[in-house]
């Protein structure tokens, strides 16, 4: 069947088709043929393969399957940044469960690297139905293979539990109930070792709306009535902080984040901290390039640029410099009244304390995740900073642009 109907009318079913279309120009174009060599493993052909293994085929709900292959395949390549070959490993990331398609049949057609992948996702998905303990041997088998493969399925993953939490409103509430948990308590803490912040954040917040709705939208409530009535609360308050810094002749960049209401719910739960005594909804951390002198010197000088702008709080101030965390962790903190009255949490470290912060013995995952993170903390090192450095390697940025020609895309149901 074409994509093209010849209907007067477009049904439901062109409409599904032609949305999935648009999807793989998409992909198409973040996955240019330019830096595919080989002509046999570049999208067009992988989704040609796709299409032959799917058929027609639809989900009770009247979707059809290719729908969430094809979506999977884009948070690898959009959100994730990665490459032609994790995404075209996406697309076919449940072939072996959905159709009757075999891993001979991927090998002979798409070669052995995309049908190792395939396989140790397709064992991942197998293992989602088991109690947590045998889920866990499952992903610790799987990482215990440092190779590339293993590395993309266990990324392919945690996209794949992404369009799934997305998509909980389409499942009847037992199912919701088993997946929240399955994300909040093995993709989640993956998410978190990896650095993939905002996934572990969404996951963690549809987790919190589907297992108690109550209590998220009461907090989201609270957030909202809580904000600035203007827009960018957050870059207002940075900039005058910003051009301090620059005058003072510090090299730096500053991120800025509200708590997500997951966060919230885990701090006034864990410290029984009511809502309103919550210094940290919205903070901002500054990491600085090291001068010829002492970290700490600059770490204080920021802090009195900051204190000299914003009113501090003394009672929150938070020194990790000369007394680490016991995990390792340096930093100054600071808590400080916005011009609109709200607290802002202010960390400051060096490049060298953010680095330990996020990677190394002080990284917030080793010590406080729990559940997978907990069984996952004997990894090697080195995997880890494989599947980072993966990540870190943005394929969507240096891609070369492609003009979107109807007639070379196109492809048949």
């Amino acid at each position: 069947m074409s994509l093209i109907s010849n209907n007067k009318g477009p049904t439901t079913e062109h409409t599904t088709k032609q949305e999935i279309l648009n999807k793989y120009r998409v992909l198409y174009k973040l996955t240019s043929p330019a830096m595919q060599k080989d002509n046999k493993t570049n999208i067009k052909h992988v989704f040609r393969f796709l299409l032959e293994a799917y058929q027609d085929m639809h989900r009770p709900s009247g979707e059809l399957y290719l729908h969430h292959p094809v979506e999977v395949a884009c948070i690898v390549a959009e959100d994730f940044g990665l490459g032609p070959h994790a995404t075209n490993c996406a697309l076919l990331h449940d072939v072996l469960v959905e159709t009757s398609t075999t891993p001979e049949t991927i090998q002979k057609e798409l070669g052995t690297e995309i049908a190792e992948v395939v396989l140790k996702v397709t064992e991942l998905t197998k293992a989602s139905g088991n109690a947590l303990d045998k889920r866990i041997v499952s992903f610790r088998r799987v990482l215990s293979d440092t190779s590339l493969s293993s590395t993309m399925a266990i990324l392919i993953k945690i996209a794949d539990c992404l369009y799934h939490m997305r998509m909980l409103d389409s499942l009847p509430a037992d199912k919701q109930s088993a997946m929240a948990d399955e994300a909040k308590r093995i993709y989640a803490p993956l998410a978190h070792i990896l650095g993939l912040q905002a996934v572990r954040l969404e996951l963690e917040d549809l987790w919190l709306r589907y297992t108690d709705k109550e209590s998220y939208d009461k907090i989201a409530r609270q957030v909202q009535a809580t904000k600035s009535t203007r827009q960018g609360f957050l870059e207002d308050f940075i900039a005058p902080i910003q051009r301090s810094l620059e005058e003072a002749g510090l090299s730096f960049t500053i991120k800025g984040r509200t708590k997500t209401v997951a966060s919230i719910w885990h701090k006034i739960h864990k410290r029984d901290i009511p809502f309103d005594e919550m210094h940290d909804l919205y903070a901002i951390r500054i990491v600085f390039d090291k001068r010829d002198f002492d970290e700490h010197t600059d770490c204080w000088l920021i802090h009195d640029i900051v204190t000299t702008l914003y009113e501090p709080d003394p009672d929150r101030l938070r020194n990790w410099l000369v007394a680490p965390r016991d995990s390792g962790y340096e930093a100054l903190h600071i808590t400080v009244t916005s011009l609109e009255g709200l607290w802002v949490e202010v960390q400051i470290r060096s490049t060298r304390m953010d680095h330990n912060a996020e990677h190394g013995q002080a990284a917030h995952w080793r010590y406080k995740a729990k559940n997978l993170a907990e069984e996952l903390a004997a990894i090697e090192t080195a995997w880890i900073e494989e599947a980072r450095k993966l990540l870190q390697h943005q394929w969507k940025n240096s891609a070369k642009a492609v003009d979107l020609n109807i007639d070379s895309l196109y492809v048949s149901f």
